[in-house]
């Protein structure tokens, strides 16, 4: 059994099928656990309630915030792994994952750059968004001026000295940035948000209840139900601060980006603005690269899944994957229920054969 990522997906994975007494290798490009996700600020808090973070057999701890920040939640995904003896393959890049024999032949290369291959009978993919930060099409970090950043990159004092802030997308990370730059902001700073669509934008509570509470049922229907459909959703802008900041001024909604200049940037209404700062909130990508030949995709380039599963090939999994099984599968909640799904599945395929 292969699974490929050691961050919270990956190692949710391992935890579920040890449990059954399943032999498995996990695969980590970087040099630790969760190597992708440390990049994240410590400080930022997660948007789901810690209740609803807590993977497989994770427990709540007395002296537990009711909102983790990353920095915390790592730490628990430490101790995690260390109470369940979850081993890993540090610094192995996965290369190719191929059909052979019947088996699922697994090539990588070690930290000295040393090719090897593994056979393996089943294979969860759990690499995540995170290893793969996305900027926009034609974007050149070479003839753009102005300091920048992807979100998954911004730290508090990028924020504090953004005078003339510019954030370019309006879904989840844009929420989130623009939640910490209102609260950290200097007097007279203004920011702009950047959307080629009329973004949604909730508020994180509803009546005083997160909204993660009044979701959590919706998020179990299967994604299947919906068919193609799903791809047409887009996530909304979650933010506390968004409405308040149009409302004062502070936030200004524009078109989206028609070219970066050197010291500008030009709006597809053709208004021209000079930013201090970029943030680049364009999401992540979930590659696939070492997978080909395994998946069969839609005409919007989607894999085709059933429940994590490929329609292609059986025995390969995507854990973490938008819409793989549910609303949520995507999300810390999500995956974990996926991972307990998934190991299921498969001791009970392993069964029947034996």
């Amino acid at each position: 059994m292969a699974i490929i990522g050691a961050g919270p997906s990956g190692l949710s994975a391992a935890v579920c099928l040890q449990r059954r007494n399943i032999p498995l290798t996990l695969f980590e490009r970087g040099a630790q656990l969760f190597f992708a996700w440390r990049r994240i600020d410590p400080d930022v808090c997660l948007l789901s309630p810690t209740c609803m973070t807590l993977l497989p057999g994770m427990e709540s701890l007395p002296g537990d915030r009711a909102y983790q920040t990353f920095r915390s939640f790592t730490e628990k995904l430490e101790d995690y792994a260390r109470r369940n003896e979850i081993m890993v393959k540090t610094l192995t890049r996965v290369i190719c994952v191929s059909q052979n024999n019947g088996a699922f032949q697994v090539a990588y290369e070690d930290g000295k750059g040393a090719s090897h291959s593994l056979d393996f009978t089943h294979v969860v993919n759990a690499t995540g968004l995170l290893s793969f930060p996305v900027l926009p099409v034609n974007f050149s970090s070479q003839d753009c001026k102005i300091p920048w950043k992807h979100s998954l990159d911004v730290r508090e004092n990028d924020l504090k000295s953004a005078r003339q802030l510019l954030v370019v997308g309006a879904r989840i990370s844009a929420g989130e940035i623009i939640d910490r730059w209102m609260q950290s902001k200097a007097p007279g700073a203004h920011a702009w948000v950047s959307a080629k669509s009329r973004n949604i934008h909730i508020r994180p509570t509803m009546l005083g209840v997160n909204l993660h509470y009044v979701s959590w049922l919706p998020e179990h229907v299967p994604s299947q139900w919906f068919g193609r459909s799903l791809g047409i959703y887009q996530e909304p802008m979650i933010s506390k601060y968004f409405s308040s900041g149009l409302r004062s001024g502070n936030i200004e909604r524009v078109p989206g980006v028609r070219c970066l200049n050197p010291a500008s940037v030009t709006l597809e209404n053709d208004e021209e603005i000079s930013p201090d700062f970029i943030v680049f909130a364009t999401g992540y990508d979930y590659s696939l690269d070492h997978l080909k030949g395994l998946f069969d995709f839609d005409l919007a380039g989607n894999p085709r899944i059933c429940c994590c599963e490929s329609l292609k090939v059986k025995n390969v999994y995507l854990l973490g994957y938008r819409f793989g099984r549910t609303f949520a599968s995507p999300y810390i909640r999500g995956i974990g229920r996926d991972a307990e799904f998934i190991a299921q599945t498969i001791a009970t395929r392993t069964h029947n054969w034996l």
